[in-house]
């Protein structure tokens, strides 16, 4: 009994000294997951960008930023759980990654931020791209001591791509063609 609890307080101790970097790593997968599985549902629902008409929908894009943020800061709030190996709480370098995972706790509260960029370039001689462009932005906080600052995360999903071309011109520079 008394080598079990030694080998407790030890792996207690050793876990505190980790915890700041599996919160993290386990902050950072939690929120990419979710953002995701949110991002998916909703835009299956959302309307299609017809590049015929070269028309985009702004209600519809408000309306995307509108449930998406909202669907996000409840998906983002909830208890994560990260899986340890023992051997990683021994402090033997040849340990780590075996023996059985332990479960750890932490509560977490996120809130997110979507936003829309567009992009205008060149894509040669009287042809243009256009693209849109929405962004996530998700910080998660935890009450862990271990661990006081947020985790922010960033992703992007293009939304709308196409590429407009022009008549060729029969002068350029000077010359006829």
């Amino acid at each position: 009994m008394l080598v079990v609890s030694l080998v407790l307080c030890f792996a207690e101790h050793r876990l505190s000294s980790l915890r700041g970097e599996i919160q993290r790593a386990a902050l950072e997968s939690f929120a990419r997951e979710r953002i995701s599985a949110e991002v998916t549902e909703c835009l299956q629902g959302a309307p299609a960008f017809g590049a015929e008409d070269f028309k985009l929908d702004t209600y519809a894009l408000a309306k995307i930023k509108e449930d998406l943020t909202g669907s996000l800061c409840g998906a983002l709030t909830d208890t994560v759980t990260a899986w340890v190996p023992i051997g990683n709480l021994t402090g033997v370098s040849l340990l780590n990654g075996f023996g059985f995972s332990v479960p750890v706790f932490f509560r977490v509260e996120g809130m997110a931020a979507v936003e829309f960029s567009s992009t205008l370039e060149s894509a040669g001689i009287n042809r243009t791209r256009y693209g849109v462009t929405m962004r996530i932005i998700a910080s998660l906080f935890t009450d862990s001591l271990a661990f006081p600052e947020p985790v922010t995360v960033s992703t992007e999903y293009p939304l709308f791509e196409t590429v407009t071309s022009g008549e060729v011109p029969e002068f350029y520079a000077g010359q006829t063609g």
